[in-house]
């Protein structure tokens, strides 16, 4: 695609769905320097209010999708703000509370039961997603990471594989793995299939040294 041609289609109608985040990190960027200094002075109950303010929109936003609220403004535009602050109010805040660690994985453990439940008996519209995902990162922030092969591979291939796993998810789904799978199980099974199919391809290129020529 010509330089032009993917800046007008990037301004108006919008690249491929796999580049989504691009719309992200420039949003962000461009809104930081705003919440920046409230973040910055702002004490643990300010904080908690902050918190609680940006979890209680993304719900009303999953529960009320096709709300406008003026001409022109959808919710959706500010979701991915609400996890960013979550995200920095978590890592700067909630991680030094006592309980947090152990709150996070019941919240996880929890979580996890019903996204399975809804998954096959669609019970609910409560943004799941959202809390699970709040609750993983809690997690991470505890784990310590020891810098093994595999792992530096994963994280020296990740954007590559990132940007694989719409073809490989695409190829399965053609293939009829989710209907031979039980759906309980469907979205573990496929996302360790997918991982494994991405971290092949990724090393396929690697010892081909076909990375020079995609870089």
């Amino acid at each position: 695609m010509l330089i032009p041609e993917f800046i007008n289609k990037f301004l108006t109608y919008g690249v491929h769905g796999v580049y989504w985040y691009v719309y992200l990190i420039i949003g962000l960027y461009l809104i930081t320097p705003l919440l920046r200094p409230f973040f910055r002075n702002a004490n643990h109950k300010e904080l908690l209010y902050a918190f609680s303010i940006c979890t209680l929109f993304v719900i009303i936003s999953a529960l009320f999708p096709d709300v406008r609220w003026v001409k022109g403004f959808h919710s959706d535009y500010f979701v991915y703000i609400a996890y960013f602050i979550c995200g920095y109010i978590i890592a700067h805040y909630l991680r030094d509370l006592k309980y947090t660690k152990d709150f996070s994985l019941i919240v996880t453990l929890v979580i996890l039961v019903l996204c399975t439940i809804n998954g096959i008996y669609k019970f609910t519209t409560l943004p799941l997603d959202f809390f699970m995902s709040l609750s993983l990162f809690t997690l991470m922030l505890y784990v310590p990471i020891k810098e093994t092969k595999p792992l530096l591979f994963v994280s020296n291939a990740s954007y590559g594989m990132y940007l694989s796993h719409v073809v490989f998810i695409s190829i399965f789904l053609k293939l009829g793995f989710s209907d031979k799978l039980p759906l309980w199980i469907e979205p573990f099974a496929m996302a360790c299939i997918v991982m494994i199919a991405e971290c092949a391809l990724m090393l396929v290129i690697k010892k081909m040294k076909l990375n020079r020529w995609l870089n």
